[in-house]
């Protein structure tokens, strides 16, 4: 057992036990794929969105799944990642009208 002394709200010394456990995971986390369809793009924004909001982690503890998709898009298919970035600055060019 482990043990914890702390205090209480009132003030009062108190110790806690517990057991330790270390939880491992072993089933690997789901692959994001972007293809070239409606789901595809909005996959696309979704994945900008959650990669940037990462970078907001401390040591890099983020998920960076959403970062290695769109590492994986601009790798292996580098037309479609080109024709996303324009259909989204075409999207932010209408917001603006």
């Amino acid at each position: 057992m482990e043990k914890i002394y702390t205090h209480n709200a009132e003030g009062e010394k108190v110790l806690i036990e517990y057991t330790k456990t270390v939880l491992t995971d072993t089933k690997p986390k789901p692959y994001i794929v972007i293809d070239d369809s409606e789901d595809g793009f909005s996959r696309f924004k979704l994945c900008l969105r959650r990669a940037d909001e990462e970078k907001q982690y401390a040591n890099g503890m983020g998920d960076k799944s959403y970062a290695a998709a769109l590492a994986r898009l601009v790798a292996d298919n580098h037309d479609l990642y080109v024709k996303f970035v324009k259909r989204l600055r075409q999207e932010f060019a209408d917001q603006r009208k």
